[in-house]
Parts: C-alpha cells; sequence; structure tokens
C-alpha cells in the first residue's frame, strides 16, 4: 500500500497472500530502517515480511511455527534495540522472546517466561510496552487485583526476568 502524501489518498499497490495456516493476524512489529514486519497469527506463528520498495508489494520472507501450547499469539509487546521480538501466547500466559533475524534470516524462539500465578490473582495480560533505551518491559496483568510488572529483557538470547512488581487493588 502506497499511504500518499499530503492529500493524496492511500492506494493499493499490489497485495499478498500467506498460506492458509498463517491466516488470521493478530500484531505486528515493524523495523523500517531494515524494511521488514513480522507479525503473528492466531495459530501460533510469526510470519516475515519485507516490506519492498514503494511501488512494489511486499513479499513473504517465512515464518516460525511455534509449540502448541504458544498457539494464540494475542499480545505483541514490542521490539529491541537487538532485533529481539517480544509476545505473549494467551493459551500459557508465557512471555516469549523471539530472535527476530537479519535480512532472509527466519525468526527463532530463544527464550520463554513462564508468569507466576498468586493466590489473588491468574495471569491474563492486559497490556505491556518494550523500552528498548533502557531494556526493559513494563507489563499490565490481570483485571480486578491486578499487576504492574517490570521486566529486565535480559542480554542476547537469555529469558527476560521478573525485576519487580506492584500490585494494584480495585476499590
Amino acid at each position: 500500500m502506497n499511504l500518499g502524501a499530503g492529500d493524496a489518498a492511500p492506494r493499493i499497490v499490489g497485495i499478498l497472500t500467506l498460506p492458509d495456516a498463517e491466516q488470521g493476524l493478530r500484531g505486528a512489529l515493524i523495523d523500517s530502517r531494515s524494511g521488514y514486519a513480522w507479525f503473528t497469527a492466531h495459530s501460533g506463528y510469526i510470519v516475515k515480511i519485507e516490506l519492498g520498495a514503494p511501488e512494489q508489494p511486499p513479499t513473504r520472507v517465512g515464518s516460525l511455527k511455534l509449540d502448541q501450547r504458544y498457539q494464540y499469539l494475542e499480545y505483541t509487546f514490542g521490539m529491541d534495540a537487538e532485533n529481539y521480538g517480544y509476545y505473549g501466547a494467551m493459551s500459557a500466559e508465557v512471555i516469549l522472546k523471539v530472535a527476530l533475524g537479519t535480512k532472509n534470516e527466519l525468526p527463532r524462539l530463544t527464550a520463554a517466561l513462564q508468569l507466576p500465578e498468586s493466590r489473588n490473582y491468574v495471569p491474563s495480560f492486559c497490556a505491556g510496552v518494550v523500552d528498548s533505551r533502557d531494556r526493559t518491559m513494563c507489563l499490565g496483568i490481570g483485571s480486578i487485583d491486578s499487576v504492574l510488572m517490570r521486566l529486565a529483557l535480559g542480554a542476547g538470547d537469555s529469558p527476560p526476568r521478573i525485576m519487580d512488581e506492584v500490585r494494584l487493588y480495585a476499590k
């Protein structure tokens, strides 16, 4: 899609059709410097797309199929400056760390952080955001009795870890 400039309307320059198993896209990360985007599919795929030149359609580079227990990729939290993406799987209440790869290199799962259950809440993501400068992530969990967690993202392929948390109570 050409988004247009000024008052010019957006227009389609081409269409990319994904395999049936990769349908149902949920979240996206984009790195405009490298020209790539990564989309999550509800079925547990992370699909890498090369965005292409301005008047060319995007092309599918390939995908990573995650283990069945991570199939519901409902949350995309962001990416850091080391080219790792962070995702949440609704089916497993886990934070996934994925090396997104450079150029035509496919993404690969590097680590998973299972969130602890508490007697006051069952983990249920609300929202999260990655701070690439500080290499941390803030994560909101729960609904009535909620927790705000701060995670250290970990160097290289090492997993994220919980640094601290604050309980938030509804009145």
